[in-house]
C-alpha cells in the first residue's frame, strides 16, 4: 500500500515541474561519475528578467520617473515568484529521489 501512495505521489509530482527534469533519464549506466545531472529549468532565465526589471524599475523610481515604481515592485514581485516556484522545484526533485547517493566531505 505504502508504494502505491509514494508511486501516485511522484506522478503528481512529476506532473507539476517546471524543468525538464522528469522527462530526462534519471540513472545513466554510461556515466562516469555517480552524481545526478539535471535538465535545463526555466527558472534561471525568469528571475534574470525579474531582476533586470527590478533594476530599470529602481533607476526610474531613483529618478523621479512617474509610473517607474510600479515597474520596480513588479520585479521584485517576479523575482520572489520566481524563487518560490525554483524552490517548489528543488523539494519536488528531493522526493522523488533525484539527488546524488554519494557523501561529499
Amino acid at each position: 500500500m505504502k508504494d502505491i501512495v509514494i508511486a501516485i505521489v511522484n506522478d503528481q509530482a512529476r506532473r507539476s515541474m517546471a524543468s525538464a527534469a522528469d522527462e530526462a533519464p534519471h540513472i545513466d549506466s554510461t556515466m562516469a561519475h555517480p552524481f545526478h545531472i539535471l535538465p535545463g529549468s526555466p527558472w534561471p532565465y525568469y528571475a534574470s528578467m525579474g531582476a533586470m526589471t527590478s533594476l530599470l524599475g529602481m533607476a526610474g523610481w531613483f529618478h523621479a520617473i512617474p509610473g517607474t515604481s510600479e515597474v520596480m515592485y513588479a520585479g521584485v514581485a517576479s523575482v520572489a515568484a520566481t524563487a518560490l516556484a525554483w524552490w517548489r522545484d528543488c523539494i519536488i526533485e528531493a522526493d522523488m529521489g533525484m539527488h546524488s547517493e554519494v557523501r561529499v566531505a
